[in-house]
């Protein structure tokens, strides 16, 4: 009997010892444990990438994160992450600002159940971007009657706060129709040695980058003209990159208003209208959109001198006039209160459609109608609605530039 409580204490702890080795076996996918650390400056945003590296500026905060297969349930002794050498939070996601210009690492250290260490490495480059002078250049904006044929000479300046770092510079060169320069620069001046249109707008533009890659914030851009070829001059107009759907089918108004002769007219882009072959003199034009004809132009006024191009403000098309809606019953008011009241939209903006249309009836909404080709509306009536009282029949109509038309009619009942 005394080897009784032996025989029992040895089956309890080889019980034990079985348990623990049921608890602490790790599954075989475990073995081949992997992570992988990324950068992301954004949850919020859909398309935020995630990156193996990134450059930011001073305090941008950016995401450390770190995916681990097979997951993170797996028996795990530590994990940490260490800025530049720095230990950081013991978490798998950390988020975090550098304030210190230079190269930064993020390392995400995983010691596993058997003691080994698995590592990541993430690259943050921190750099303010340098600073373009768009004040200072050359040839001054708008400068006039650049030689075409001689060659033109650009200068700009740039500065970053590490003296020893070598800016580079896109430059682009180009006419209202060519591209004719589109190069990457280690210097802060352009020579440009073949001939350009005569008497047109030439523009430039210069984008700054560092050696991370950063952009300056501001980018110069300019144009000048360039000489005339004859006593005529030209008028060039961009037009506004706000609703760019309008800037087709334009149709020009020029109006010389001095008697002088107009040359055939040039057709308008969607982006600008060049004219040449200007006599001097004073001048108006307006432009407006022919399929469109709410969208238009104010009237410009410029005058035009000999060898000159006016290079005018940009200009918008706006629509400012509301949608208008007539019985096609009566052309009043007051009508008869029957089961289909017909009316008539006129809009000559963009097409109308259901949503821009609400209708009231004793200025409560009601839903009794229907609408067809743009243009044409009809209201049912109910039978109980058209005798003995008058009725109000309201719309309101709003188009696609905002303007909105609130017109109501008055519904006499049948005899």
């Amino acid at each position: 009997m005394k080897f009784f409580p032996i025989y029992f204490l040895f089956l309890f702890l080889w019980a034990c010892d079985s348990r623990n080795e049921a608890l602490f076996t790790l599954p075989e996918d475990t073995e081949n444990i992997q992570i992988e650390a990324r950068i992301t400056r954004s949850l919020n945003e859909i398309d935020a990438p995630y990156r193996k590296s990134d450059t930011i500026t001073p305090f941008d905060t950016v995401l450390l994160m770190v995916h681990v297969q097979p997951s993170k349930a797996i028996r795990i002794k530590n994990y940490y992450w260490t800025l530049d050498t720095k230990k950081k939070a013991n978490e798998f996601s950390v988020k975090t600002n550098f304030s210190k210009s230079g190269k930064h690492l993020a390392i995400f250290h995983l010691i596993d159940f058997y003691g080994d260490t698995l590592k990541d490495t993430l690259s943050i480059w921190v750099s303010k971007p340098p600073v373009l002078d768009t004040l200072h250049y050359t040839p001054a904006k708008a400068s006039k009657s650049i030689s075409d044929k001689k060659g033109v000479s650009f200068v700009w300046s740039a500065k970053d706060e590490d003296p020893q770092d070598h800016l580079k510079h896109r430059f682009r060169l180009y006419t209202k129709d060519t591209v004719l320069v589109d190069s990457m620069l280690y210097t802060h001046y352009f020579e440009y040695q073949n001939p350009l249109p005569s008497l047109e707008p030439i523009f430039w533009m210069v984008e700054t980058f560092d050696s991370f890659h950063m952009k300056s914030k501001n980018t110069l851009q300019s144009y000048f003209t360039t000489q005339s070829l004859s006593k005529l001059g030209a008028v060039f107009i961009p037009f506004s990159k706000n609703n760019m759907d309008v800037f087709s089918e334009l149709s020009v108004n020029l109006i010389a208003l001095e008697g002088q002769k107009l040359p055939r007219l040039n057709s308008p882009s969607k982006t600008y209208f060049y004219q040449n072959d200007l006599e001097k003199g004073a001048f108006s034009i307006a432009i407006h959109n022919s399929e469109y004809p709410d969208y238009k132009s104010d009237t410009i006024y410029f005058n035009i001198k000999q060898e000159e191009l006016q290079f005018l403000d940009t200009l918008s098309l706006n629509d400012t006039s509301p949608p208008q809606i007539h019985s096609m019953q009566k052309s009043n008011d007051t009508l008869n209160n029957d089961d289909s009241l017909f009316f008539k939209l006129t809009e000559n903006g963009f097409p109308l459609n259901k949503n821009n249309i609400k209708v009231f009836f004793d200025s409560k909404v009601y839903h009794q109608w229907h609408f067809y080709n743009d243009s044409l509306l009809y209201v049912l009536v109910p039978p109980e609605q058209q005798k003995f009282f008058w009725h109000i029949l309201s719309f309101i109509i709003e188009d696609h530039s905002k303007n909105k038309l609130n017109k109501s009619f008055y519904l006499s009942p049948k005899p």
